[in-house]
Protein backbone atom coordinates (compact mmCIF):
# COMPACT_ATOMS: atom_id res chain seq x y z
CA UNK A 1 0.00 0.00 0.00
CA UNK A 2 1.62 3.13 -0.58
CA UNK A 3 1.56 6.38 1.10
CA UNK A 4 -1.46 7.86 -0.29
CA UNK A 5 -3.56 5.15 0.03
CA UNK A 6 -2.88 5.01 3.89
CA UNK A 7 -3.41 8.53 4.43
CA UNK A 8 -6.73 8.16 2.63
CA UNK A 9 -7.17 5.49 4.76
CA UNK A 10 -6.77 7.35 8.07
CA UNK A 11 -8.33 10.66 6.74
CA UNK A 12 -5.32 12.29 6.49
CA UNK A 13 -4.15 14.67 3.31
CA UNK A 14 -2.63 12.93 0.48
CA UNK A 15 0.83 14.09 -1.57
CA UNK A 16 -1.29 13.54 -4.63
CA UNK A 17 -4.91 14.56 -4.38
CA UNK A 18 -7.28 12.61 -6.41
CA UNK A 19 -10.81 13.68 -5.84
CA UNK A 20 -12.38 16.34 -5.51
CA UNK A 21 -12.63 17.06 -1.96
CA UNK A 22 -8.58 16.23 -1.41
CA UNK A 23 -7.80 18.79 -4.09
CA UNK A 24 -10.14 21.32 -2.35
CA UNK A 25 -7.77 20.33 1.14
CA UNK A 26 -4.92 20.61 -1.01
CA UNK A 27 -5.29 24.26 -1.79
CA UNK A 28 -6.73 25.41 1.17
CA UNK A 29 -2.89 23.96 2.83
CA UNK A 30 -1.36 25.63 0.53
CA UNK A 31 -3.67 28.99 0.44
CA UNK A 32 -2.85 29.30 4.39
CA UNK A 33 -1.13 32.75 4.57
CA UNK A 34 -3.40 35.73 3.13
CA UNK A 35 -1.05 36.91 0.63
CA UNK A 36 -1.38 33.58 -1.26
CA UNK A 37 -4.86 33.52 -0.60
CA UNK A 38 -5.67 36.86 -2.17
CA UNK A 39 -3.23 35.91 -5.39
CA UNK A 40 -5.29 32.67 -5.77
CA UNK A 41 -8.80 33.84 -5.35
CA UNK A 42 -7.79 36.56 -7.79
CA UNK A 43 -6.86 34.25 -10.64
CA UNK A 44 -9.30 31.77 -10.03
CA UNK A 45 -12.13 34.28 -10.30
CA UNK A 46 -10.95 35.68 -13.65
CA UNK A 47 -12.57 32.32 -14.32
CA UNK A 48 -15.69 33.09 -15.87
CA UNK A 49 -17.37 29.28 -15.39
CA UNK A 50 -15.76 29.44 -11.98
CA UNK A 51 -16.68 33.18 -10.91
CA UNK A 52 -20.21 31.93 -11.87
CA UNK A 53 -20.59 29.48 -9.73
CA UNK A 54 -19.67 31.86 -6.19
CA UNK A 55 -23.04 32.73 -4.65
CA UNK A 56 -23.89 36.24 -4.38
CA UNK A 57 -22.77 37.20 -0.49
CA UNK A 58 -26.61 36.95 0.87
CA UNK A 59 -26.43 33.89 -0.55
CA UNK A 60 -23.36 32.80 1.16
CA UNK A 61 -24.81 34.21 4.52
CA UNK A 62 -28.30 32.18 3.98
CA UNK A 63 -26.38 28.15 3.58
CA UNK A 64 -25.60 28.60 7.17
CA UNK A 65 -21.55 28.39 6.23
CA UNK A 66 -19.24 30.45 8.09
CA UNK A 67 -15.65 29.59 7.43
CA UNK A 68 -14.39 28.27 3.81
CA UNK A 69 -13.17 24.79 5.82
CA UNK A 70 -16.95 24.51 6.26
CA UNK A 71 -17.45 24.97 2.31
CA UNK A 72 -14.58 22.17 1.73
CA UNK A 73 -16.11 19.78 3.39
CA UNK A 74 -20.04 20.06 2.34
CA UNK A 75 -18.46 20.61 -1.12
CA UNK A 76 -20.52 23.99 -1.12
CA UNK A 77 -18.87 27.30 -2.76
CA UNK A 78 -19.03 30.38 -0.91
CA UNK A 79 -18.04 33.98 -0.91
CA UNK A 80 -16.16 35.09 2.33
CA UNK A 81 -16.86 38.85 3.64
CA UNK A 82 -14.02 41.10 3.59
Amino acid sequence: MGTDAANRRVGRQVENPETPQEKISAVHTLARDEEVAAAVTTDLLKRPQAAAQVPTQSAAGSNGLTDCRDCAERSIPTARSP
